[in-house]
C-alpha cells in the first residue's frame, strides 16, 4: 500500500485542482482578515471580544464543500483514466486502493485547513493583537474541526469509490453536505431557544412556545452531537451546546462505518 499512497500524493501535489483549492482557502482567509479590519476601523463590525478568535474557526464548513469537489474529481479521475483497473491488474488489493485514496484525501483536507489557519493566525496576530483563547483550547478546537472535516471526507470517499462518474459523485457529495448543513442549522437554532422568555406586556417570565422538549429534544441533542456539520457550527459560533467528548467518538465511528461499508461495496464492483 506504500506505493499506492506515494503515487497518490505525487498525483495530488501535481494536481491543479488541489493547488486551486489551497489558493481558494488562502484567498478566503485574506478576505476575512481584510473585511474584519475595515469593519473594525469604520466601526461597522459587531462587538466581539476578539476578532481573531471569531475568525479562527470559520471556514471549516466551507472546506467541507471544497473537499466534496476535490474528492469527487481526484477519485473520479482514477476511474475515468482507468487507473483503478490498472492497479487491480497489477495485483493491488481493492481494500488497499480504497485506504490509500482515503489517506491522501484526508491529508489534503488537513493541508487545506492548515493553510487556512496559518494564513489567519500569522497576519491576524499583527493586525488585531486581540486573541484571548488559551493555546491548549485553540489546539483542541482545531483538532475537533479537523476530525469533523475528515468525517465528511470519509463519506465523500465512500460515495466516490462506489460511483464511476465524477459528475454524479460531485452532485451527490454536494447535495449531501448542503442538506446536512441545513438540517444542522435548523437543529442548532431550535436548541438555542430558551425555555422561558419575558412577556412583552406583563414583563413576567413565561414558557417559550418555540422551546423544544421531550423526545424531540432528545433526538435533536443526539443529532447535534453526531452530525459533523452540527459539531462545526457549534465550534464556529463558540456556543458548544453538545458534548465535545462525544464528537470524537461519533466522528471516528462515522469514519469507520463509512470506510468499512465503502470497502465492502467496492470489493463487489465490476470494473471490467
Amino acid at each position: 500500500m506504500r506505493e499506492l499512497i506515494r503515487a497518490n500524493f505525487q498525483r495530488m501535489f501535481k494536481s491543479r485542482l488541489f493547488w486551486g483549492c489551497v489558493l481558494f482557502m488562502y484567498i478566503v482567509s485574506a478576505g476575512e482578515l481584510l473585511s474584519s479590519k475595515i469593519e473594525q476601523l469604520t466601526g461597522a463590525g459587531s462587538a466581539v471580544a476578539s476578532v481573531l478568535d471569531s475568525l479562527l474557526y470559520d471556514g471549516a464548513l466551507r472546506l467541507c464543500v471544497v473537499m466534496a469537489v476535490f474528492v469527487s474529481v481526484f477519485i473520479g479521475t482514477d476511474y475515468s483514466d482507468g487507473t483503478i483497473r490498472n492497479k487491480i491488474t497489477l495485483g493491488h488489493h481493492r481494500s488497499n486502493i480504497y485506504l490509500a485514496n482515503l489517506i491522501v484525501c484526508a491529508s489534503a483536507a488537513v493541508i487545506m485547513q492548515a493553510i487556512h489557519l496559518f494564513s489567519l493566525i500569522i497576519p491576524g496576530s499583527f493586525l488585531f493583537h486581540d486573541m484571548t483563547a488559551a493555546t491548549n483550547e485553540v489546539i483542541m478546537l482545531i483538532l475537533l474541526d479537523m476530525l469533523a472535516i475528515n468525517a465528511f471526507s470519509a463519506i465523500y470517499v465512500a460515495i466516490c469509490m462506489t460511483s464511476r462518474s465524477k459528475s454524479t459523485s460531485a452532485i451527490v457529495s454536494l447535495l449531501f453536505v448542503f442538506s446536512v448543513s441545513l438540517l444542522s442549522l435548523i437543529i442548532f437554532q431550535e436548541l438555542l431557544q430558551p425555555e422561558y422568555v419575558t412577556d412583552s406586556v406583563s414583563l413576567e417570565l413565561v414558557r417559550n412556545s418555540y422551546y423544544v422538549d421531550g423526545l424531540k429534544r432528545s433526538l435533536f441533542v443526539f443529532l447535534n452531537d453526531v452530525l459533523p456539520s452540527s459539531q462545526i457550527m457549534q465550534l464556529e459560533s463558540q456556543q458548544v451546546i453538545g458534548h465535545t467528548d462525544r464528537f470524537i467518538i461519533y466522528d471516528l465511528a462515522i469514519m469507520a462505518v463509512m470506510t468499512l461499508g465503502g470497502i465492502i461495496v467496492f470489493q463487489g464492483e465490476d470494473l471490467k
